[in-house]
């Protein structure tokens, strides 16, 4: 399939519901089942995710905690393109800086059959899509194939490492910000590449 930036624009609606257990005063267990619908100006990228997260959580210090979590997720298209059944588990480290504010390096490993982005002009694997920290298109020109298309999306098994930077405000009692930056590293059949982002966002809780 050829790929394409244009018409990328979307809007999606997410249900995460939750079980939070505590077996210990320091330790914290959380099962989280999530739904997400997805619609895309592209409409072969419209799509429906179902999965799930575990997070286990230890309190080490007053101020600094450690957690680790296991996630699976079904992504089904309305392209098989850009359908993938992804299994990622991740290691991360947090501080409480201040009574509002929250700090968090963290690194995950991911495996699904998802897509790459090659270009056809050299060769070069030069980017990627998968869930990882979060979903995100792949990069690369738009071109119809009468135009001499630079580059290609194919379907294949990926490896990824990641590694982010979060930080969370408490604005109020139900309101708070976030953002974060990841770096990703690629690995699949068809070659390496790496990729970056960043999101910045407000949320409610009900």
């Amino acid at each position: 399939m050829y790929n394409k930036i244009g018409d990328l624009n979307s809007g999606d609606i997410s249900v995460i519901p939750g079980l939070y257990y505590i077996p210990h005063r320091l330790i914290n267990i959380t099962i989280a089942p999530f739904f997400q619908a997805k619609a895309v100006n592209d409409a072969a990228r419209n799509a429906v995710s179902l999965g799930g997260k575990i997070t286990l959580r230890e309190q080490v210090y007053r101020d600094i905690y450690l957690s680790q979590y296991f996630l699976y997720r079904n992504y089904d298209a309305s392209s098989s393109t850009y359908s993938y059944e992804e299994k990622a588990a991740g290691l991360a480290a947090g501080a409480t800086l201040t009574s509002r504010l929250n700090a968090e390096i963290a690194y995950e490993y991911s495996t699904s059959d998802t897509y790459q982005v090659i270009s056809l002009g050299n060769g070069n694997v030069y980017g990627g899509k998968g869930p990882g920290p979060g979903p995100r298109p792949g990069p690369g020109p738009h071109n119809k194939p009468n135009q001499g298309p630079q580059s290609l999306s194919i379907k294949e098994p990926v490896d990824r490492h990641a590694v982010g930077i979060n930080l969370n405000f408490i604005i109020s009692k139900s309101l708070f910000s976030f953002a974060n930056y990841t770096y990703m590293m690629i690995k699949g059949r068809s070659g390496d590449s790496s990729a970056y982002f960043g999101n910045i966002g407000i949320g409610y809780r009900f």
